[in-house]
Order: structure tokens, then sequence, then C-alpha cells
């Protein structure tokens, strides 16, 4: 009897101390699923709140997008009137007359008067106003057998009333249709014109 007591002394210790095991493990798996429940719970509202953040994002987007969309609308709609404006009719003045009182001039003019180069001279005439047209592509200079300052496409048009025999002076071109005096010295070859 003594034996089978001690036997169950030593059962239950040794027993003892595995109910002591279980019973931590089970309550380590309980502590383990309320923090799993916790994190579960967290991860879900902040993806809600997140998803919600991102689609406040995506409205104010699309909400600029069409902002901008309408704005482009409305440059398109100004660059069609623009472009389809006729340009303002140019309304010539005429001034009044005013008698002009003669001005005392106490020196003379120390300035000799401008005098054409001999060689140019006899060359260049007067003429009668034209229009004329580039046939191709053409350089213009600053003076006859000067340097090339520009260069014109063909069919673009000018006027002219000063010409020698080989040269023509560019007094006035277009400019959309509208005529405009020339402000410098242009000269081309008449070979690259002809008369409209």
């Amino acid at each position: 009897m003594k034996k089978i007591l001690l036997f169950l002394l030593l059962v239950s210790f040794v027993c003892g101390d595995e109910l002591k095991r279980i019973e931590s493990i089970v309550a380590d798996i309980t502590e383990l699923r309320v923090k799993y429940k916790e994190c579960k719970n967290s991860l879900e509202t902040r993806l809600e709140n997140d998803q919600k953040e991102n689609e406040k994002i995506i409205k104010k987007l699309e909400n600029q997008i069409v902002k901008y969309e309408n704005l482009l609308k409305t440059k398109e709609k100004e660059i069609l009137v623009l472009k389809n404006k006729k340009p303002k009719k140019v309304v010539k003045r005429t001034m009044k007359k005013q008698a002009c009182k003669p001005i005392k001039v106490d020196k003379p003019n120390e300035f000799p008067k401008l005098v054409l180069k001999d060689q140019y001279s006899k060359d260049i005439v007067k003429t009668e106003p034209f229009t004329y047209r580039f046939k191709n592509d053409a350089f213009i200079y600053d003076d006859i057998d000067g340097k090339k300052i520009d260069e014109w496409e063909g069919e673009t048009s000018f006027t002219s009333n000063v010409r020698s025999e080989s040269w023509v002076k560019i007094t006035g071109y277009f400019v959309d249709r509208v005529w405009v005096r020339s402000k410098s010295s242009m000269w081309v070859k008449i070979k690259d014109v002809r008369k409209r």
C-alpha cells in the first residue's frame, strides 16, 4: 500500500507540473486570440479610414480635372473666335490744314544734303507704284549690291515705286492683308519677282 501511495504521489507531482503547463499554454492561446481580434479590428478600421481618405482625394482630383477641362474648352473657343475675327478696317483720317509759321534759323544747316551715290543715281528711277510678287524664295538686301538682311518666301507680295535695271526697292508689304510701309531700306533682285 505504501508503494501505491508513493506511486500516486509521484504521479500527482509529475501530472501536476503537466497540468500547470497545459493551463499556461491555454492562457497564452486565449491571450493571443484576444490580441489577434484587436489587430484585425484596428486593421479593418484603418483600411476603412484609408479608403475614405483615398475617395476624398479621388473626388478632389476629379473636380480639378473637370475644372481644367472647362478652362481648356473656353480657351479653345477664344482661339476660334480670334481666328475667325476679321481684321479691323484701316480708317484714313485727314488732318486739318493749319497755317504754319516760318521758323527763324540762326545758323545755316551744318549737315550736307543727302545725295545718292553716283553709280546708283543714274540707274534708280521713280515709277508708278506697282504690286510685285516673289517667283520663289529670295533674299532681301539692305541696299543695291548690299548685305543680305532677310529671306522671303515665294508668292509673298509687296509694293514698290523705285527701281533700277536689276533691282526693285520694297516700299511696302502686306501683313494679314493689310499694307504696311517699309521702315528700312529693302531691295530685291528684279529677276526674283514679277508684277501682279
